[in-house]
């Protein structure tokens, strides 16, 4: 984990699913850009004072917590490059 806060300390920015390097760069403050599948953001989001995005794609199915999707992953394939570029830019 030291490593990885090095890493991050040299970033603009960062992209990360809902996971402990979402919450380490909203920690140190990045501009967080965090993709939500099947985990509840309302749970789970960035607690930090720093930008933040939260991006989701509303499916009945969401938020399910499994690990192994039984499906397709729609929750995640439907958020576009385009909505986390558009998201992430603006916080920049």
């Amino acid at each position: 984990m030291p490593a990885l806060a090095g890493v991050l300390a040299h970033t603009k920015a960062l992209v990360a699913n809902d996971s402990g390097v979402m919450h380490l760069g909203a920690a140190l403050g990045l501009p967080t850009t965090a993709l939500f599948g099947p985990t509840d953001s309302r749970l789970t989001a960035p607690r930090s004072a720093g930008a933040q995005a939260v991006l989701t794609h509303p499916v009945w199915c969401r938020p399910c917590m499994l690990r192994e999707c039984p499906l397709d992953h729609r929750c995640m394939r439907g958020i576009s490059v385009a909505a986390v570029a558009d998201a992430t830019r603006r916080m920049l």
